[in-house]
């Protein structure tokens, strides 16, 4: 079995800008045999077929082909139809991620770069917690409230505009694009500070570093003015806001991106003549 290309770029060993191979000088460094690492299959290409024992536990018919496919996030950018330079996906679940395709690789130490699933594409993109962010504020700040009484809180904060006086580092899971171990923390804390303001803060640092990204980017391609928007978290609540905070973009809801991408990689690859 091999590995694809857009998991391969997760590992530091592939040559992502390349949209090529392992890094020899790399893995050498790292004492790491080459011989030890899988061939690079494109995500498109056949690897195998369903056998009967996985048939049986899975209701999928023997003999199916078996693609090798690429990560969730590569594939929900290809499902929701981010496929040309400067198309953007916002992913709302467990974390927050912005991925913005290249049609060259621009590396930055600031944001990742990966491969997409087709070929001589590339995806920036910026992560950072989400509904883990969440999820900590209510248990946290919100414990003694059930469900009801803790989306109030959400629909008070979301209906009117707030003071940016409390602020949030939201790396309540770190920072992959620091070397240091950043820590989350809230600053501006003063004696009339609410619940809501510091509600007001967490949600602003995350929508802030999807902000941040698209600054970046805009200096550097031409970004499309449209946003898909899926994932778990992924509500009217959350899309109101969006709209309001991203002045300037329209926000489009697409639902089973990951799925859609799979789809689209099978078509593609069994669909003669396809792109």
């Amino acid at each position: 079995m091999g590995h694809g290309p857009t998991n391969a770029s997760l590992t530091g060993l592939y040559h992502t800008v390349a949209y090529g191979d392992w890094i020899e000088e790399f893995a050498q460094e790292f004492e790491i045999p080459l011989t030890k690492l899988p061939p690079i299959i494109h995500c498109l290409e056949q690897v195998g077929r369903v056998t009967k024992e996985i048939a049986s536990a899975t209701g999928i018919r023997a003999g199916t082909p078996v693609l090798m496919g690429s990560n969730d996030t590569s594939s929900a950018a290809l499902g929701a139809g981010v496929l040309e330079s400067g198309q953007i996906l916002n992913i709302s679940g467990s974390g927050e991620l912005l991925a913005i395709c290249l049609e060259k690789p621009i590396p930055d130490e600031k944001y990742y770069l990966r491969t997409h699933p087709l070929q001589n594409r590339w995806l920036a993109f910026d992560l950072t917690t989400g509904g883990f962010a969440f999820e900590w504020f209510h248990s946290q700040f919100c414990r003694e409230l059930d469900e009801e009484a803790s989306t109030g809180i959400l629909k008070r904060f979301s209906a009117r505009a707030r003071t940016p006086g409390v602020r949030f580092q939201p790396h309540l899971a770190g920072d992959r694009t620091s070397l240091i171990q950043k820590k989350a923390s809230f600053t501006g804390l003063t004696l009339s500070t609410s619940r809501d303001d510091c509600l007001h803060a967490v949600s602003e640092a995350i929508l802030g570093r999807t902000r941040k990204m698209l600054d970046r980017m805009a200096k550097r391609i031409e970004l499309d003015r449209v946003i898909c928007l899926t994932g778990g978290r992924v509500n009217q609540r959350l899309l109101d806001y969006k709209k309001r905070r991203l002045p300037g973009f329209e926000i489009a809801v697409k639902e089973d991106c990951a799925l859609y991408g799979c789809a689209s990689m099978a078509r593609r690859a069994f669909t003669k003549g396809s792109a």
